[in-house]
């Protein structure tokens, strides 16, 4: 069983550090257990990322031109999950670049 908080976790401080792409987040969850079939980890992964971006700690979009800013998408995160479930075919591993990446939104400076 997937401990979904400290799945979350890694996700946080992976986008901390880059942008990620969901390739890269499908890697962390059979890091974890490899004994999940690809409908496992497509499904842990959806609900992972739902609860993540509506709980604002990350954001969907893609790498800006530059390889620096990040151009983010501004869906609600229903609209972005049920986006990637459409264009995420079951039984696939989604390739580097597909699909989606991640990130942390700014960070605000303290007053």
């Amino acid at each position: 069983m997937i401990d979904t908080e400290k799945l979350q976790q890694e996700i946080v401080a992976a986008c901390d550090e880059d942008h990620v792409g969901l390739w890269e987040i499908v890697r962390m969850i059979e890091r974890r257990d490899a004994t999940l079939d690809v409908s496992q980890v497509r499904a842990i992964a959806l609900n992972v990322l739902r609860q993540m971006l509506a709980a604002g700690q990350i954001e969907a979009g893609a790498p800006a031109n530059d390889g620096r800013d990040f151009d983010v998408w501004g869906a609600p995160a229903v609209a972005i999950v049920e986006k990637l479930t459409k264009d995420w075919q079951p039984e696939t591993r989604p390739s580097i670049g597909e699909l989606a990446w991640f990130t942390t939104p700014p960070k605000t400076p303290a007053l």
